[in-house]
């Protein structure tokens, strides 16, 4: 567990990543099914009759001959990736500690550092943890 003084000392001497405000993230991927192929290249061949079954790729290449129509037993179904956020910190040595004590519960997790712009209460408490430590 991070003190004050540990927390106050990354965010002044860490890689900002080009912003004066930073706001480190934890994210983790996330993916959506069932998305019309119209919309995205990333499918996978599921079977009808349970979703855990994979076609071999002989059987794939025989189910694109065969065409959609029939007895198919297996249905081409699309999805997304996307990045889904976790958790915030002040600092990405924070992150990194978060994602070690729990990557057993997280999807190919990274950090991602986002700007505080504009968002004067977030700001403040950056601050806030400076200046505390500044005047002890």
């Amino acid at each position: 567990m991070s003190n004050l003084k540990t927390i106050a000392e990354n965010i002044r001497t860490q890689d900002n990543r080009a912003t004066s405000d930073p706001l480190f993230l934890v994210q983790q991927k996330s993916r959506t099914w069932g998305v019309d192929l119209a919309y995205t290249d990333t499918y996978e061949w599921v079977g009808t009759d349970d979703c855990e079954l994979r076609p071999t790729p002989q059987q794939r290449l025989e189910f694109q001959r065969s065409g959609p129509n029939g007895d198919d037993i297996w249905d081409c179904v699309g999805y997304v990736d996307h990045w889904e956020f976790v958790t915030a910190c002040f600092t990405e040595s924070g992150c990194r500690d978060y994602i070690r004590a729990n990557a057993h519960n997280l999807n190919e997790p990274r950090v991602y550092c986002v700007s505080l712009y504009r968002n004067d209460e977030m700001i403040a408490v950056r601050e806030m943890i400076i200046d505390e430590d500044e005047t002890k």
